[in-house]
C-alpha cells in the first residue's frame, strides 16, 4: 500500500472575509493512482459539506504517490 495525496479546490462565495478560493489536500492510502481515485467522489462530497459549495463548484486539481 502507498499513500496518495489528492488535492481539491473550489471557488469560494467571495464574502468580505473570505479567502479567493478554498483548498484542502487529503492523505488517501491505496495499492495504486486508479484506487486513490475511487475516494475521489467520497472527498469532494466532504469538502463541499466542509466549505458549504454546490459538489458542481468542486475541481480535483491532482492526484500524486507520496515517496518514501
Amino acid at each position: 500500500m502507498s499513500n496518495y495525496l489528492i488535492a481539491l479546490v473550489s471557488d469560494s462565495h467571495h464574502l468580505m472575509d473570505e479567502p479567493y478560493f478554498y483548498k484542502k489536500v487529503y492523505k488517501v492510502e491505496a495499492v495504486d493512482k486508479e484506487e486513490a481515485n475511487k475516494s475521489l467522489d467520497y472527498l469532494t462530497r466532504m469538502f463541499s459539506l466542509e466549505f458549504s459549495v454546490p459538489l458542481i463548484n468542486v475541481n480535483h486539481l491532482w492526484t500524486c504517490r507520496i515517496k518514501a
